[in-house]
């Protein structure tokens, strides 16, 4: 396992529904007009800065799950934010149940999408970490080759950026610190992979090379979709349609694999931290996760993603800020 299995999975756990569906690229970038494509280097830098120092911290400090990250960040507050955190992680893996569910047109089809996502994570998650590494290394590119082959092949049109604002770089660092959020968890459950700083570094740059590409991309072909089309929830759908009726269909299987890849990402590092201390199996915690999932996925997408992903996103650059002063501080980071 090296650097490009980790910096899969992490490409895997950001390319969620939000990204996949281009409603995310519409609302932290397009937006913003032409400063919104400067916040996409905004976060991609970020999140390669920052995802090094997290992976470089729990390297430095033999961490295996992110409960060991919070006790090293705030030992008094551990207990509290150990709690809160799980708690987003297990809301994030409804919010991606629930986004399944919605890709079906009817009762029945609905049903099976949701179970049979979650039976899909289940039978993944029980034979451990590693095979969960194994499996995004091929769907996080055949996502991103998916959303890049869409755009290119349906470039033409005139695209209108909406009017300059410089607020397109604030929303760039809060992008970053909200999908950072997503991640730490999980790079603190992963980082072992990775025997040296360089591997780590690369892990982080790889990752987000991926993710930066991608956004800019796909932002640009969004600039020329009508406004009505861009104020879809989801707007790359419009995108895909205009290869013919077979690219929509595929665009709507390759939107339910990445709130698999999401739901995933947040199981495994979720099940890591449950099974730290060895009092519960790996199988009955991965059971009590997807049971917690599935029982918030009927709160519904829209309602889930409102509540959750702000808080999230404060959360994450709250310990980040933590990380970047126990680099300045702290004697055991290298």
């Amino acid at each position: 396992m090296g650097p490009l299995y980790v910096a899969s999975l992490y490409a895997a756990g950001v390319i969620g529904a939000g990204f996949a569906s281009g409603k995310e690229l519409v609302l932290f970038f397009l937006n913003f007009g032409w400063p919104g494509l400067v916040g996409i280097f905004v976060a991609s830098a970020f999140m390669a800065v920052g995802a090094a120092q997290v992976l470089e911290f729990c390297s430095a400090n033999r961490l295996d799950s992110y409960r060991g990250l919070l006790t090293v960040l705030g030992p008094r507050s551990r207990a509290v934010f150990d709690w809160v955190y799980s708690g987003f992680l297990l809301v994030g893996v409804g919010v991606m149940l629930a986004g399944m569910a919605d890709m079906g047109a009817t009762a029945v089809s609905r049903i099976l999408l949701r179970w049979g996502g979650a039976l899909l994570v289940m039978a993944i998650l029980r034979k451990g970490g590693s095979k969960a590494l194994v499996q995004a290394v091929w769907l996080a590119p055949a996502i991103l080759l998916f959303l890049l082959g869409t755009a290119l092949l349906t470039w033409g049109g005139k695209r209108d950026l909406p009017p300059a604002s410089w607020r397109g770089l604030e929303s760039g660092l809060l992008y970053g610190s909200y999908n950072l959020g997503f991640s730490m968890a999980l790079l603190a459950s992963v980082h072992h992979f990775l025997k040296t700083k360089g591997q780590r570094r690369a892990a982080a740059l790889l990752g987000n090379i991926f993710l930066g590409s991608a956004m800019l991309l796909l932002v640009l072909r969004l600039a020329a979709l009508p406004v009505k089309e861009l104020r879809s929830s989801f707007p790359l759908l419009y995108v895909a349609s205009g290869l013919g009726s077979w690219a929509g269909i595929g665009y709507k299987i390759i939107l339910w694999i990445s709130m698999y890849t999401t739901a995933l990402a947040n199981c495994l590092a979720l099940v890591t931290r449950i099974t730290a201390d060895r009092r519960i199996s790996w199988l009955k915690a991965g059971a009590l996760v997807l049971g917690g999932g599935l029982a918030l996925s009927f709160f519904g997408f829209t309602n889930l993603i409102k509540a959750a992903y702000p808080l999230l996103g404060l959360a994450g650059l709250y310990l980040l800020i933590h990380v970047f002063r126990a680099q300045l501080t702290s004697r055991r980071f290298p």
